[in-house]
């Protein structure tokens, strides 16, 4: 399984479905609760492990927040510090949520991660709960592009799982995909693709939002050709 313990989320996680129901479906489930979750996520304080990320990068630092739902409290607790937020994700419906909070210096735009090109050079990306709903066949694609998206010195914060494979779980009544590479592997992954100083925080656990297997912080130390 991807995540141990998102009981404040009531997730429901279960083995995944035969390949031709494993499509990504997460778009659509992130439209359907889009109001449940932003009456409780979008209400939560940061997770600390973002206020500690934020805490070691410079004031007015670029951050792509990859995931951002509708805006709080990642994208808004980021802008407040001073930081300059782009935030992406795949539902409509929570991007229009994040827009209409109208969050100074924060820009909110539909996308892909996978699909996602910036002229501009990151200084951080703080992808939380959000690339693990990347399709299990795609995880290997994640590196390159983060790497692509950040600046030499641009830090990196991402929740992963443990283990290789896909899964299914429910949110809010909607069903929604998950899947993560062996934490080896992503380890191998970053390296490969110009990452160092990377830092593996196992079983962290939070009251803000529940415990996830693994934290991954990570510095872009090289470009790879």
């Amino acid at each position: 399984m991807i995540l141990t313990d998102i009981s404040l989320y009531g997730i429901i996680l279960s083995k995944p479905a035969k390949a031709g129901g494993r499509l990504n479906q997460n778009r659509e489930s992130y439209n359907k609760i889009c109001g449940e979750w932003r009456a409780t996520r979008g209400k939560m304080p940061p997770n600390k492990c973002i206020v500690d990320f934020a805490d070691t990068l410079a004031q007015g630092a670029r951050i792509l927040d990859v995931g951002c739902g509708c805006g709080r409290p990642i994208a808004g607790y980021l802008a407040g510090q001073g930081f300059n937020v782009v935030g992406i994700d795949i539902s409509e419906s929570m991007i229009k949520a994040a827009r209409s909070e109208h969050i100074a210096g924060c820009e909110f735009i539909v996308s892909d991660f996978l699909d996602y090109d910036s002229d501009t050079k990151f200084d951080a990306v703080i992808a939380f709960d959000s690339l693990w709903h990347i399709r299990h066949e795609n995880q290997r694609e994640i590196y390159p592009r983060l790497a692509k998206l950040l600046k030499i010195g641009g830090r990196l914060l991402f929740t992963h799982g443990k283990r290789d494979g896909p899964g299914e779980g429910e949110m809010f009544g909607a069903r929604f995909y998950y899947s993560a590479l062996d934490a080896d592997e992503v380890a191998a992954l970053l390296e490969w693709n110009g990452f160092g100083q990377i830092e593996y925080e196992l079983d962290y656990v939070e009251s803000t939002t529940g415990d996830r297997e693994l934290i991954v912080t990570a510095e872009l130390v090289r470009r790879v050709d």
